[in-house]
């Protein structure tokens, strides 16, 4: 149980606080039931919700054979280009976390990148059903 090397050091340019592994692994591992775990990764700008998000992504991958991801945060994307709300089913350890890589997403949802800016269009949106809408059990 816990962390492996591989993603205790991911890179020499991120530094992985030892709260957020011992908060990835509590996630990962103390849960006994079924269904796996559902996290929402939230904070202020700049607070290290990516990285912390690329790290539980690593853990979890650990023990489960496939995550699902949603991001989002259609300005600053994860693995789709920026304007996507999108639902991506992740099965590969990413061994550098500095290194965003685009996947196709299972499903998604195209608007403009600034909610603000758009929010006439994200809100007349049936985004709940363009994400889920046929996504079958991983």
């Amino acid at each position: 149980m816990g962390s492996s090397p591989e993603t205790e050091n991911p890179s020499p340019n991120i530094f992985i606080p030892e709260e957020w592994s011992e908060a990835a692994d509590s996630i990962a591992y103390d849960s006994v039931t079924s269904p796996p775990p559902i996290s929402f990764i939230c904070g202020p700008k700049n607070s290290g919700k990516t990285t912390f998000s690329r790290h539980l992504l690593n853990i979890l991958l650990q023990r489960y054979r496939k995550v699902a991801y949603l991001d989002t945060d259609v300005g600053q994307t994860e693995f789709t280009p920026p304007g996507c709300l999108s639902l991506t089913v992740i099965d590969k350890i990413t061994p550098d976390l500095t290194i965003p890589c685009m996947k196709t997403p299972e499903r998604h949802c195209m608007g403009c990148h600034n909610v603000v800016e758009d929010t006439v269009w994200w809100c007349q949106t049936d985004v709940e059903d363009s994400l889920w809408g046929h996504v079958g059990p991983l």
